[in-house]
């Protein structure tokens, strides 16, 4: 990754972290740290798109929007808790939204705040934050999160666009499993959540 990219996307997490009032200036990392997550949080994050797009995709191509669905369904979490493995500093992956479709996707208390952050900016109009990083102090550890922002894509919308435009079979299955969906109503390009990659850095 080319040293300009890391500066102007640590640039816009100092900017932002700098605006949260819950944290203290302890609890921001500092530009070091930052990087270095940063560094952690972007390879994990762009290994579990890949990932993912490629077993939706693959899905799609053998048997449609249901077998996307159901690649959703059964093997989205496993996939995202394999990419822990990709790195000795990455503890956890997970994806994250207010509209959640699986339960285990909602966010907590410190999810919360770094959606709220980007819902801010898209609210306004306004270019989202290329990454986002907390620094957690916890039970006398520290830890990171990173995040990334996720946003629909075309191939998103065939079971996470507008509902009236769902076929019969698409919105029946997603009724199956998943009965309290908050997952629809997006058009192409909105911001959908969120990527979280929580980090240990070695002492």
């Amino acid at each position: 990754m080319k040293k300009s990219f890391y500066l102007g996307a640590l640039t816009a997490l100092l900017v932002f972290l700098g605006c949260q009032k819950q944290e203290s200036a302890e609890s921001r990392p500092t530009p070091a740290e930052a990087q270095k997550v940063a560094a952690i949080g972007e390879a994990a994050a762009g290994k579990l798109k890949q990932t993912l797009v490629a077993e939706l995709t693959a899905a799609m191509q053998s048997g449609g929007t249901g077998a996307a669905i159901e690649v959703c369904s059964k093997k989205a979490l496993q996939l995202t808790e394999s990419i822990v493995d990709s790195s000795e500093n990455v503890l956890e992956v997970k994806r994250t939204t207010f509209k959640y479709r699986n339960p285990q996707n909602a966010p907590d208390d410190w999810d919360a705040q770094a959606l709220r952050v980007y819902e801010t900016a898209a609210q306004k109009g306004e270019t989202l934050p290329p990454s986002y990083i907390q620094k957690i102090k916890r039970e006398g550890e520290t830890t990171f999160r990173y995040y990334q922002p996720l946003l629909a894509a075309g191939l998103c919308l065939n079971c996470h666009g507008d509902k009236n435009l769902l076929s019969e079979e698409v919105s029946a299955q997603l009724a199956t499993l998943y009965p309290d969906d908050k997952a629809t109503g997006y058009k192409e390009g909105d911001f959908r959540g969120l990527i979280r990659v929580s980090v240990a850095l070695e002492e």
